[in-house]
């Protein structure tokens, strides 16, 4: 995210330096007008400051329209609705989540347990807030009988008092994954439970219920669609959620892309920088 902004500056601190058009550097945003109205989270600030300096503004969806509408932003500046191009990350691999082993490495059986990812500072940085997390879903794996299958970030392990995980049953602590492996692990969960922003269009692209342990997301459409339900750290909103999606089926949403994401930027691009 920081070094996203830090591209963005430099290219507009050069174009400082310019008043020919074909000698400045064009700046385009993918994910444009992603908005979770928090400030305390390290992307608003970012991203808003990258559209602002942004000459192409590449919005996956028209929710995230109307939030550039909504800060005057559709005024000066070329918009193009493409979706996500994680969109065509998860149709190119498709075919590759039908024949994945890490269910037999792991002994898992489909829809017959949790998968779990936390990294956010304001997640895990407070090691009494984490460990409390950490019994919620220990609690939530005993009451409904499924084991939470945790790929551990980095940041994640180093916050763990490794005292308490004796007591701990339902969660089963994994090293990070590879992008196939995990994508076959969440396409094949019962429920999903992530601070992750990716994960949560990622998850309502494949139909998986999502549970977003956050105050806040820049996803809205998929808590408008019921894809997925934000609960903040808080085990009764959570539980209520589990409870929620318990056996019930969701169906894959292609309001975050259609797999064709990547060749409409690519279209458009061309197109603006055609030598004339």
């Amino acid at each position: 995210t920081n070094s996203a902004l830090a591209g963005c500056f430099a290219a507009s601190i050069y174009n400082r330096k310019f008043f020919l058009a074909n000698k400045k550097i064009k700046i385009a945003h993918i994910e444009s007008g992603l908005r979770s109205f928090d400030e305390k989270m390290p992307e608003e600030v970012n991203r808003k400051l990258i559209d602002q300096l942004s000459d192409l503004l590449f919005v996956p969806t028209s929710f995230d329209i109307n939030n550039l509408n909504k800060e005057g932003l559709s005024k000066n500046k070329k918009i193009y609705r493409v979706g996500n191009t994680i969109s065509d990350v998860i149709k190119k691999n498709k075919s590759l989540l039908k024949y994945d082993k890490i269910l037999k490495k792991l002994k898992l059986s489909k829809k017959n347990y949790f998968l779990l990812t936390l990294h956010r500072p304001e997640t895990v940085d407070d090691p009494k807030k984490l460990k409390k997390l950490i019994f919620i879903f220990e609690r939530i794996g005993d009451k409904f009988n499924k084991k939470f299958i945790f790929p551990i970030h980095p940041r994640t392990q180093n916050k763990i008092d490794k005292s308490y995980l004796k007591k701990i049953k339902f969660i089963k602590f994994i090293k990070p994954l590879e992008f196939i492996d995990f994508s076959y692990l969440m396409k094949n969960s019962y429920i999903v439970f992530t601070d992750s922003g990716g994960i949560q269009e990622e998850t309502s692209l494949l139909g998986i219920p999502c549970v977003t342990i956050r105050t806040a997301t820049e996803r809205q459409l998929s808590i408008v669609r019921k894809t997925n339900i934000l609960t903040g750290y808080n085990y009764k909103k959570i539980y209520k959620a589990v409870s929620y999606f318990n056996k019930k089926r969701i169906k894959p949403l292609k309001i975050f892309g259609d797999g064709k994401v990547s060749d409409r930027i690519f279209k458009i691009l061309s197109s603006a920088f055609k030598k004339k």
